[in-house]
């Protein structure tokens, strides 16, 4: 009985570290946590929003040129904003992203890489420390991506996904 408990919580560690939680109806808690429920994705253009009113978005993406491209690859540029519709502030520098690139035709899955710009002001998050509520901030964010065309898939989550289950975004670039 022993090992039983211990193999679920251990699948239930490894479920819930890596976002595989299963499909669950969202539920505000008492703690203030949220459940996981259902993947969530959206389309580069669009807005996601949580029960609680915060809200993440992406523009379209763009080409970026950058001295830190490396040969054999192209920069994708995106803003993202981020918003408070809830009551509480939104902890910023909290916020999570990962990148992954997906050749079309060979269908290669490679990382994208994340670009920090200083100059171009290019992954540079927020100074705030928090987002008060009713407000919305945006930024500039950059990836490095194989040169064939693809497809971009970014990650993201208000709080590393504490709080918040990541929306994955989506789009050919």
């Amino acid at each position: 009985m022993k090992r039983a408990a211990f193999a679920t919580a251990v699948c239930g560690l490894t479920l819930g570290a890596t976002g595989c939680l299963p499909a669950l109806p969202e539920q505000h808690g008492a703690s203030g946590q949220y459940t996981a429920s259902v993947p969530r994705t959206a389309q580069f253009g669009q807005r996601y929003s949580w029960a609680d009113g915060v809200s993440v978005e992406f523009s379209r993406p763009t080409t970026l040129s950058s001295p830190l491209i490396g040969p054999g690859r192209r920069g994708v540029q995106l803003t993202m904003t981020v918003s408070n519709g809830g009551s509480a502030p939104l902890r910023l520098p909290m916020t999570k992203l990962d990148g992954t690139f997906s050749e079309r035709g060979t269908g290669r899955i490679v990382d994208a890489e994340p670009l920090v710009d200083k100059v171009g002001k290019i992954g540079i998050s927020p100074d705030a420390p928090e987002l008060p509520a009713g407000r919305s901030v945006h930024w500039q964010i950059g990836f490095s991506v194989s040169d064939q065309a693809g497809t971009l898939l970014v990650a993201a989550s208000p709080e590393q996904g504490t709080k918040y289950q990541d929306v994955t975004f989506a789009g050919e670039v």
